[in-house]
């Protein structure tokens, strides 16, 4: 499927995981290797906006794959098999198909030729677009103690009869109690609340980096699960096609370590200061999205791990077999952007910043990550 999509040059690094002990508890060791190779995705009349470097998000529609991406004030949406362009539509800023304001991290999913849903974070809704209207299919403008994440590590994600766009509660106090996804309906007659925050959660408070509440999920269509992933819990958790949680996967890495709760002090409102606050961020490991592989019946994992003394952030991978018994883990170089990565059949995407930068083409870097079992 992808071979007309991207074109693979030499591989240029191979890990092997060894037949020792891993670093990882409560799980077994993943044997394997993970062959990364340059690949370039072809963008035919697209205009970059490189402040924005999240990544894509993935539609099935009667069969065919599409990759939809928001770039300044236009969605673009291309064939996966062929890479061509196959939607574009310019979102507007003032008259009746006017949305209001446009964030780069906005979400965008394809429903079909004549349907996209946006979310707007500023704005607090989802939108439906179509060629003849602009309706508004999710309001949570007044509603205080939810918000719509930003799709910088969070795009849309399509199940098996919805599309989940990811939300996280307003105020530390409602953290614990609170979902974590808004699940529309693919016949767009309602939509719900739905998967619990992690335990991690209760009674507890990370700062006020939204990166640490954001969270992800995967589909995985064979099992018609839901793996629901969060920045500050190790474990991860499975749901089935109704939302309702199958188990509890305790997985735990000594890379990523214990993720302790904000440990300075709070002003009277329980506020922190911006200067723990930053602190905190800065020195805090977590985890960040979760994608599933179906070619392969493994789920790639991401993770944060800080380098507080120079100011800098480490990205990794965990990949697990498809009941998280098993692991590897793997340090990225400092090329990669945790919000740039899609997956598609049996390859893990994720842009190449360096790249990126130093070229600057209407081809975009991606690097494609492959995981082959010993």
């Amino acid at each position: 499927m992808l071979k007309k999509l991207c074109a693979f040059f030499v591989s240029v690094l191979i890990i092997s995981c060894g037949r020792g002990k891993g670093d990882d508890m409560g799980v077994k060791e993943l044997y394997g290797s993970v062959a990364v190779n340059s690949c370039m995705t072809m963008r035919p009349d697209f205009t970059f906006n490189y402040q924005n470097i999240s990544g894509f998000s993935k539609s099935n529609v009667n069969g065919d794959v599409y990759l939809t991406s928001l770039s300044s004030d236009e969605i673009y949406t291309f064939e996966a098999e062929t890479g061509l362009l196959v939607n574009k539509r310019k979102l507007e800023k003032e008259g009746p198909f006017a949305i209001g304001s446009i964030s780069s991290f906005d979400g965008v999913y394809y429903m079909n030729k004549d349907s996209i849903l946006y979310s707007s974070n500023s704005q607090n809704k989802i939108f439906l677009l179509t060629p003849s209207a602009v309706e508004v299919v999710v309001d949570f403008s007044n509603v205080s103690n939810v918000r719509l994440a930003s799709a910088f590590r969070n795009a849309p994600v399509e199940g098996k009869n919805h599309i989940l766009f990811p939300i996280y509660p307003n105020t530390k106090e409602d953290i614990g109690k609170g979902f974590a996804f808004v699940a529309i309906r693919k016949d767009l007659k309602g939509y719900d609340q739905v998967v619990d925050f992690a335990p991690a959660y209760d009674g507890k408070f990370y700062g006020t980096t939204p990166y640490f509440y954001w969270p992800s999920v995967t589909f995985n269509s064979e099992s018609d699960s839901y793996i629901a992933s969060f920045p500050v819990s190790h474990a991860v958790f499975e749901y089935d096609s109704r939302f309702k949680l199958k188990k509890k996967h305790n997985t735990y890495h000594e890379i990523i370590g214990p993720i302790e709760e904000f440990p300075y002090a709070l002003d009277p409102e329980g506020n922190p200061s911006r200067g723990d606050d930053g602190i905190y961020y800065r020195e805090t490991n977590h985890f960040c999205n979760i994608y599933y592989l179906y070619g392969k019946d493994v789920y790639f994992r991401f993770g944060i791990i800080a380098d507080p003394e120079n100011n800098e952030r480490e990205l990794c991978v965990f990949v697990y077999n498809n009941d998280f018994t098993q692991s590897k883990t793997l340090k990225l170089s400092a090329d990669y952007v945790e919000g740039s990565m899609f997956a598609l059949d049996d390859k893990m995407f994720i842009l190449n910043e360096t790249k990126l930068i130093s070229e600057r083409t209407v081809k975009l870097p991606y690097d494609c990550f492959t995981f082959e079992p010993n």
